[in-house]
């Protein structure tokens, strides 16, 4: 399995789908083994991508190999990756919509690597809070209670805090309302136009 280079490349054994920045990718269309093997396999290939499963192959971006072996080793080479159920590997639904949005970037705004500044990092979370009109009652409403659509919007401004080059949505609209999907669909073009690669799994 390789993917993305400065002309990402994305290939799994014989498959391989070429892309360039500026650009959504959808990964679509039902297998003969129906939903839930299709499902499984477009699963597997992000995770791999992403460093949650094994896998053989090589990964080029910017036309530099780099070897992902973890989550942390995808995100160091920014790469982000909004996974399919966001209620079991994306939500944290105990915790504030603040402290989910900021998750995946505590260590990059700690000072001096450990020690977290709350006003900071509630103002960090505000600003992408209106940025993508979550709708909350306040910064510490537990995110569990939001609607799908809030939450998801929540999870996307977690991942843009870490300044991915590459963004991997695997299916973004699922259970949210109309509204929220329309939003969804003009976020992910005006980010791909301003420069950020956007592998969409199936919508």
């Amino acid at each position: 399995m390789s993917s993305l280079a400065n002309t990402p490349t994305v290939s799994s054994n014989a498959s391989t789908v070429c892309v360039c920045l500026c650009v959504c990718v959808c990964v679509c269309g039902v297998s003969m083994y129906g939903r839930e093997k299709e499902t499984a396999q477009r699963t597997e290939l992000v995770e791999s991508i992403f460093g949650l499963r094994p896998s053989t192959g090589s990964i080029y971006i910017h036309n530099k190999k780099v070897d992902i072996n973890n989550p942390i080793d995808a995100k160091n080479a920014k790469i982000a990756l909004l996974t399919e159920d966001r209620r079991t590997s994306g939500i944290v639904g105990c915790l504030g919509v603040d402290i989910n949005i900021m998750l995946a970037s505590y260590k990059q705004f700690a000072k001096f690597g450990t020690v977290l500044d709350d006003r900071f990092n509630r103002d960090l979370s505000s600003e992408y809070v209106k940025k993508l009109n979550v709708k909350t009652a306040e910064l510490g409403t537990k995110i569990a209670t939001l609607s799908g659509g809030n939450q998801q919007k929540a999870l996307i401004a977690r991942w843009l805090l870490t300044e991915p080059d590459i963004l991997i949505l695997d299916e973004p609209t699922r259970g949210i309302d109309v509204g929220a999907k329309y939003e969804v669909y003009q976020l992910m073009h005006e980010l791909a136009a301003a420069g950020t690669l956007y592998w969409v799994q199936k919508l």
